[in-house]
């Protein structure tokens, strides 16, 4: 494929982000555990994010679901606490991304880049509130790369 080739595929697909709309952030789980030990001003922290894709084909929504666990930077062992959000997109005509020999939904990969980068961000403010008023207050997420994610597995449901 020719570069110019690469460059109208890419805008093709970014141009059916017009089909698609976020309609949904819902706080899915949250918990805060109490810290071992006396908690320092400086604390040292680890953000540890993982996103999971599922689908509603008869619906037309796309769930991502954006875990995002804060432990503790020296030892990674201690989890301070977790905030799972869930971001629900309506697409237009996700139907038409659906495998049937395969049964599964393949999306262009600069779609799920850009949902993964909308969800990241919208996470990144609830997870920001979660921990307002604790002894987290201040842990912002850091800018993530949404291409550093692979793919594993996308489950159809």
């Amino acid at each position: 494929m020719s570069k110019a080739d690469k460059q109208n595929k890419t805008q093709s697909d970014l141009d059916f982000l017009e089909n698609v709309q976020l309609t949904q952030v819902e706080l899915v789980n949250c918990h805060l555990n109490q810290p071992p030990g006396h908690i320092t001003e400086e604390l040292n922290l680890n953000y540890s994010v993982a996103l999971e894709h599922r689908f509603e084909l008869d619906k037309e929504l796309v769930l991502v679901a954006v875990e995002v666990s804060v432990s503790d930077g020296t030892s990674k062992d201690v989890v301070f606490g977790t905030v799972t959000v869930g971001c629900v997109f309506h697409v237009n005509q996700l139907q038409q991304f659906y495998e049937v020999e395969h049964s599964k939904v393949l999306l262009p990969e600069s779609f799920i880049i850009a949902m993964n980068a909308v969800s990241i961000s919208t996470s990144r403010g609830v997870v920001f509130m979660f921990f307002k008023g604790t002894y987290l207050n201040g842990a912002t997420l850091p800018i993530i790369n949404p291409n550093a994610f692979k793919k594993i597995e996308q489950v159809k449901r």
